[in-house]
Order: structure tokens, then sequence, then C-alpha cells
């Protein structure tokens, strides 16, 4: 209720409480007619949402059937075939098969995309050529990150813009194949009368599943004829369940991400940049590590490139192994620091019209420039410390890792002047390359053809056999030279005897370990290990999908080897086990002196193989 006061202004009194005595004029008042309601609109519930749905038509179908028959082809030959000639041929049919099924949208896949399918395509005989597990796991890990950028460039996806556009486009299948996953399962199996039969068909299957683990057993014990039938049949069962439990588990998760490829349109993306770090607070950062660099240049010259001339700085006390060792990974991990810290900046520094600042140019091209001075000189202590000791496995890879870091440092350098310069595009065709060389020319076996060569020629003092036999497969022809060889020193066909005896053991034959296969005649509780061998031998790599190159040479040099020493195995095996590797297959009268005047453990006569032997047990 308004009131007007003395001063003639209007005050509200309607938040007030009534005072003493008020009342209010329309209480008890008749309310007005109401209109009567009218009839109530019926119930109409909201329509149910519909689920989305890829529709499928008859080549969809025919896709899906082949690619779960070749996925099962890959379980088989690739994973369980360890990763050889099987792989080799499961990708190559995947990729074929992928690339047909995508290829029909016509769309160009560009010079990269063709590029990536090229290299990817590349890879695959890898796993029929080297043994080495490394370089294995980082191919398969290159040949589907490429792989996924060919088929999306065939499905018409174009890769994102940016520096990290390459990225965003090899990690899709980690999104799209689980988010894909339920309009994939509707559209295979619930689409027309046959779809819907199949389905129901898999469901009985699957519930029989269970009835069976309970009905065979049964019956296997009732009829011995059944169990022998079984037993031949089914004699892994166990990796059969597992190759098609893995297979059904994979099987949906690759066509929901090829589906979605073919069904989906997804308009590329640009990854948003931030405005950016302050350029005055990454110019300082860069500018101090600078400024340190330039010190260590001018402190450490003669250390730094003396490398270059293949020799020690004069007043060097250290060995080359020591100069190399303590320069060379130092280096690769400042190397790796400056690629980190000058991506970082490129990436987070406030930018004008898409253009870096001047400062975080010179300075990111000052920093290239000395990580590319560091990876030579690091190159030169690797080079100089091959030559004095030998080759191994891990100074080739880790300099072809020193390769590939100065192709991507190259990269980066141009990427600071020239826009159009992608380094992560650079860094993955640069990766492939090195993983191709590496493989295609068997790393394992030009590190042991050097250094037995080197070491037969003189320019090594030693040999390791037992790095011989960390080799794998490729070291076994040269354990075999090194046996045959009589003019070798005991000491080193004592040493490759062993070694090439554990590998026919754990990777060539089929053996199975006893820890009490001998006892001593003279203390009974004492027992002795060794290993039990098929007769006749029986391979461990014997399927198709399990064939490689290494393979096929060592099992070449290993047959005739124990053909022409028959008795080789069992003798080494009796060896190993008394003697700890004292004495040798092919020891003769110095390893009975040695026997007679200082024996390690009096033992059965019939059981040592060396005991009052003249002559060599080969007769060389």
């Amino acid at each position: 209720m308004n009131e007007t006061t003395q001063n003639g202004t209007v005050q509200n009194n309607m938040n007030q409480p009534p005072q003493q005595g008020y009342r209010n004029p329309y209480a008890g008042a008749p309310l007005p007619p109401q209109p009567a309601p009218g009839p109530q609109p019926p119930y109409m519930p909201m329509p149910p949402k519909k689920k989305e749905t890829f529709p499928m038509e008859k080549r969809d179908l025919i896709f899906a059937g082949l690619a779960a028959g070749i996925t099962l082809f890959g379980v088989i030959a690739g994973l369980w075939g360890g990763f050889r000639a099987g792989y080799t041929a499961a990708f190559a049919l995947c990729f074929i098969a992928v690339s047909v099924y995508l290829g029909q949208k016509k769309q160009k896949p560009g010079i990269f995309g063709c590029v990536c399918g090229a290299l990817s395509l590349a890879l695959a005989p890898v796993f029929t050529v080297t043994s080495n597990p490394a370089i294995r796991l980082f191919s398969v890990i290159a040949m589907t990150a490429l792989s996924i950028v060919w088929f999306a460039a065939l499905a018409g996806r174009r890769t994102p813009e940016g520096d990290l556009g390459l990225l965003s486009t090899m990690l899709a299948p980690i999104p799209d194949a689980p988010g894909n996953l339920p309009q994939t399962l509707r559209g295979l199996f619930s689409g027309g009368d046959k779809q819907k039969r199949i389905s129901k068909v898999l469901l009985g299957i699957l519930c029989a599943l269970p009835v069976l683990c309970v009905v065979i057993p049964l019956l296997m014990r009732s009829d011995l004829a059944f169990e022998g039938m079984l037993t031949g049949i089914f004699k892994d069962l166990a990796a059969i369940a597992g190759q098609i439990i893995v297979t059904v588990l994979l099987t949906p998760l690759v066509l929901s991400f090829v589906f979605s490829l073919r069904k989906t349109e997804k308009q590329p993306t640009r990854i948003k940049e931030g405005k950016g770090l302050d350029t005055a607070f990454i110019a300082a950062f860069l500018g101090v590590l600078s400024v340190a660099y330039l010190c260590y240049l001018f402190s450490q010259t003669a250390y730094f490139f003396d490398a270059f001339k293949g020799m020690l700085p004069e007043d060097y006390t250290f060995s080359y192994a020591e100069y190399a060792r303590r320069g060379f990974f130092e280096l690769c991990a400042v190397a790796a620091i400056n690629l980190a810290l000058i991506l970082a900046a490129m990436l987070f520094s406030r930018k004008k019209e898409g253009r870096l600042p001047a400062a975080v140019k010179g300075l990111g091209a000052f920093l290239s420039l000395f990580t590319l001075v560091l990876i030579g000189t690091a190159l030169a202590k690797m080079a100089l410390y091959i030559k004095n000791y030998g080759m191994t496995v891990l100074r080739i890879g880790v300099s072809a890792f020193t390769v590939f870091m100065g192709a991507v440092f190259i990269a980066v350098l141009l990427r600071l002047f020239i826009k159009k310069i992608k380094v992560l595009e650079t860094a993955a065709v640069a990766a492939a390359l090195v993983l191709i060389a590496l493989g295609l020319c068997n790393v394992n076996a030009v590190v042991a053809e050097y250094n037995y060569n080197a070491y037969i020629t003189g320019k090594l003092n030693s040999i390791d056999a037992l790095y011989l036999r960390e080799l794998g497969p490729e070291g076994v022809p040269y354990l075999v030279k090194l046996m045959e060889d009589g003019k070798q020193p005991d000491k080193v066909r004592r040493e490759a005897t062993y070694a090439f005896y554990l590998t026919c053991a754990n990777g060539l034959y089929e053996s199975e370990w006893v820890d009490d296969k001998y006892k001593d005649p003279t203390e009974e509780w004492m027992t002795y290990y060794g290993y039990d061998f098929t007769t006749p031998l029986k391979r461990r790599a014997g399927k198709p999908s399990q064939f490689s190159l290494p393979l096929r040479e060592a099992y070449a040099a290993a047959d005739a080897f124990l053909k022409e020493h028959p008795d080789f195995l069992e003798k080494e095996d009796r060896i190993a086990a008394y003697h700890n590797d004292e004495w040798g297959y092919f020891d003769g009268e110095e390893a009975t002196t040695e026997a007679a005047t200082e024996p390690p453990t009096q033992i059965d006569p019939s059981l040592d193989p060396t005991a009052g032997a003249a002559e060599p047990a080969t007769g060389k």
C-alpha cells in the first residue's frame, strides 16, 4: 500500500507489517466465478530416441567376414607365430583388404598419405628378415601408425592443421574404435532377417560352449577311443581358446574403426593455439642455456672434436671405452633435452599472424646448430668405440637413433624459418626409414659377421661367444665355425661349444628342463640339472608361419653340425651338468690331464664322456 508523506513523496508500505488495529477490507469477500474445466488433452508419450547404427550393404558384410578371417590368421600366424613370416603375410593381407574397401570412395589420398602407406608396407618384410625383438616392436608401432594415416587419407580424412595435427590422426583409433562399437554391432546383427538369424545362431553357439565344457570331459572318461581322438585334435586346446578369444575381441574394434572412416564424415580441425607465453620469458630461458652451451664448447674443444680424428686427446688418461661412453650418452641426453625445449618454445610462444618471434627463431636456430654439432661428435665417438671394441646391437641401435635425431633437428631448424615444414611428418618418415634400414640389413647378422671377421683377421684380440648366442639365430653359424676351427684356443672353442649347446636347448630344438637328471654316485643326495631333447630332434619353429631367414640359416648350420656329431647334445649336456662348463666337447688330452690331477667331483665314468679319453671326441 502506498502513502503520500508531508513532503510529497510516495512511500510503499507493502513490505511493512500491518499496524495495530488495521483491518483488511477485502477479507471474507467472495471469489469471482471460475470457468468450468474443459476436457483434458490425451497423454502423448515422448517418442523413443532412435539408436544410431551403421547401415550395412552387401560389400560391408563381405568385408566384415573377410576382416574376421584375416584377424584370425594374424592372431594364429602372427602373434602365436612369433612375429615372423606369418605376421608379414597377415599385415600385407590386412593392408590390401582395407585399402580396397576404403578405396571405393575414390578420394585422393595425397602425397604424404601415399608415402605413409608405402613405408608401412615396406616395414612388413622386417619380421621375416631379422629376429631382433626391439626392431620388431618399434616396427609394429610404426606400421600401425603409418597405416592409420594411409587409411584416413583414403577415406578422405585430411590431417588436421597445426604442429600436432599428425599426432591426432595417428591416435584417432583410440576414441573412434570403442566409440563407434555399438553402431557397428547393431549394423551387423540387427539389419535384415538374415542378419538377425546370424546373430541368434552366434548367440546359441556361445550359450552351448559352457555345456560342452561339462559334457566333453565326461564323454572322454567313458571311452578311450574318443579320448584319443580329441587329444590328437585338441592337443593345444589352451592355445586355440586363446586365439579365438583374442580374435573375438580384436575383430569388432577393427571393424568399428574402418566403418567409422567410411560411414562418417569428419571435418579437419585445427589444434587451437592459446595466447602463448611472453616472448621475453622464453628468450631469457633459452638465452641462459645458450650461454652455458657456449662456455661448454670453448672449454671442451680438444676433448670434443678429437673424436673426428679417431684418437684420444693428448692429455686424456682414460681408455677408448671410457672416452666414448662418457661422451656419447651424455651428448644424446643433451640433444633430447634441447629437442623438447625447442619444440615447446615453438608450440607455446606468443605468435603474430602465425609467425614465431625473431628472438625465438634466433635462439632456437643456435640450439639446433649446437645440437647438430653434438650429434656429429657423438657419432664420431661411437665409431671410435666400435673400431677398438667391436660391434654390438646396442651400439648400432643407439647410433641409428642419433642419426634419427639429426634428421629431426634439421627439420626443426628449417621449421623455424619455413612454416610449411612439418616436424612430426619428417620425424615419422625418418623413423620409418631408420627401422627399414636396421631391419632389412639385419643388424644382428651384421654385428655377428663383423665381430667374427674382425677376430679372425686380428682386428679384435678376443671374441665373446656368449654374446654371439645373445644375437639369436644370427649368431649360430659363427658359433659353429668357432667350434670346428681347430686353430682356435681351447677357451674360445669351449665357450662357443657351451653357447651353441644352450642355443640348441633354449632356442632351436624342443627340450625339457630336468632338475635331477644326473646323480652323483658318491653322494646320492646330490643331483645335477640337464635337458631332455626329443628323439628325433624337433624344431621349435617348424611351422611355415614361423619361417624367417635367420632361422633358416641357423637350422642349416646346426643340423649339419649335429649330423656330423650325433652325440654332441648328450655328451655336452653331461659335461655342462657335472663340470659347470669347465670342460668342453672338443677337449682332448689337456682336459683329461686336468680331470686326473684336479677333478672337481668324483663321478661315475660311464656318465663322464671325458674320462679315459685319449683323443678329442670328434677325432679333431
